[in-house]
């Protein structure tokens, strides 16, 4: 508390410096300055005289436009002074009545306040990479000493996920994205899975008809997989 109150004190400082030497460079008088920017006369004094006067934002925004520097080095929140930029935030709440001034800040309080709460809720979890998996002809599994990624949700019953290349399985599941995969040697008609195929691996609805298995792709463009010497269900596909 008292650090923010410091702060307040040194920014206030700063302000009435700055404001006095914008007068000096200008040549520009109090009585000037006040009817240029619609203020009072007083509020402009006890801005250069007193020195527990706290500005309000909008006059300082008015005062910064009047002199052509930004806000942020008048009202003393940083040091590098800058042109008044038309088309900001600040040249915004500045043309703004005071109405509107004020459902602009509670707005922007209400912004901030869900920014920082998104931020502190965000949870980043792991999950093993197990390499790639086509979506197309099969290619070699992943390496076993699998990688880890972070996502922000996984969903459940995910064990590991996979590298989709290829494009037969679009537009459910795009070339060179991310599938999680539940570990489990046996799937239901219809269900996507990873299967492997003499050794490399897929990404396939699975079907199972009159004693043969079928590996079909979403993507029209593909004929259905039927001939391989081995095969083996790694996973199903969790959408």
């Amino acid at each position: 508390m008292e650090n923010q109150q410091n702060e307040r004190m040194n920014m206030n400082h700063k302000f009435r410096n700055r404001l006095r030497e914008l007068l000096d460079e200008k040549g520009c008088s109090q009585a000037l300055l006040a009817r240029s920017t619609d203020v009072s006369p007083a509020v402009i004094s006890k801005y250069l005289n007193d020195a527990d006067k706290e500005p309000l934002f909008y006059i300082v925004a008015k005062i910064a436009r009047f002199f052509d520097v930004s806000p942020e080095w008048l009202g003393g929140m940083n040091d590098e002074r800058m042109p008044f930029q038309s088309g900001t935030i600040n040249d915004i709440y500045y043309r703004l009545s005071s109405t509107g001034k004020t459902e602009l800040y509670n707005y922007g309080q209400y912004l901030l306040t869900k920014e920082q709460q998104c931020s502190e809720d965000a949870v980043i979890y792991e999950i093993p990479l197990k390499g790639k998996t086509a979506a197309g002809q099969p290619i070699e599994y992943g390496d076993p000493r699998y990688d880890t990624i972070a996502v922000k949700s996984i969903p459940k019953g995910a064990d590991f996920a996979l590298c989709v290349t290829g494009d037969s399985m679009e537009p459910l599941i795009k070339d060179g994205s991310v599938v999680f995969v539940k570990g489990q040697p046996v799937v239901e008609n219809g269900e996507i899975a990873i299967v492997e195929l003499d050794g490399a691996v897929t990404c396939k609805k699975f079907y199972y008809q009159d004693g043969e298995i079928k590996l079909m792709s979403i993507n029209p463009k593909y004929q259905p997989i039927k001939e391989y010497e081995t095969i083996r269900i790694i996973g199903k596909v969790i959408i």
